[in-house]
């Protein structure tokens, strides 16, 4: 959100941010395994890191202090802020699916959605709804409110690395194996298959 800063994870379990006006590197550490994700919340004021130490941790920008640590029961796959800033989501290796909500500093649910493997996440825009990715070739939408899973669908046999969903919250992304997926968020149906030479972990809108 802040294009001054650019913000990355360590092997080293550190993380930095970057001034790109100033050339100035700022570190942050906490984290006792290398940090996997990483994610700004919308107006740049957190930073949102998830690791290999089965933890979540919101660090404040503006000088680098630990403001909240969240602890799960598996490796951190994933870590989303809501469109709004509110919410940060985050999915583990065990298949749990985890929302706290930040403007009332209450870990509102955590919750395990029997997917094997939770392997990203996405907030559908202007919806209460967040979409799970899995290894099981299934994306299941879970509801903000009630946290039950109130659709799932079938989008092909093999791991489902990374789910986005475009701003407009009409279409998913997805990576898989050796392709990118385009999928109507509503009917479930394919859109478009980019063909890939290798294996495709992330993508973004």
């Amino acid at each position: 959100p802040d294009e001054n800063v650019l913000a990355h994870g360590s092997l080293d379990r550190g993380i930095y941010l970057h001034g790109l006006a100033t050339g100035e590197t700022r570190e942050l550490w906490g984290h006792n395994h290398y940090v996997a994700r990483l994610a700004f919340s919308p107006d740049g004021e957190i930073l949102a890191s998830g690791s290999d130490d089965h933890t979540v941790r919101l660090w404040r920008v503006a000088d680098g202090e630990e403001i909240q640590k969240l602890v799960v029961e598996g490796t951190v796959n994933d870590v989303r802020f809501s469109p709004d800033g509110d919410i940060v989501a985050f999915c583990d290796r065990q298949g749990h699916v985890h929302v706290f909500e930040i403007v009332h500093d209450d870990y509102r649910k955590s919750v395990f959605v029997e997917l094997g493997s939770a392997e990203a996440l996405a907030f559908i825009p202007q919806t209460k709804q967040i979409v799970v990715s899995s290894v099981n070739g299934v994306v299941r939408f879970l509801n903000l409110e009630s946290f039950q899973v109130e659709r799932t669908l079938k989008i092909a046999d093999g791991n489902l690395r990374d789910v986005q969903c475009s701003p407009d919250g009409r279409t998913l992304a997805i990576a898989r194996d050796h392709e990118i997926r385009l999928v109507d968020v509503h009917s479930g149906r394919t859109i478009q298959v980019f063909p890939l030479s290798d294996w495709a972990n992330r993508t973004n809108f």
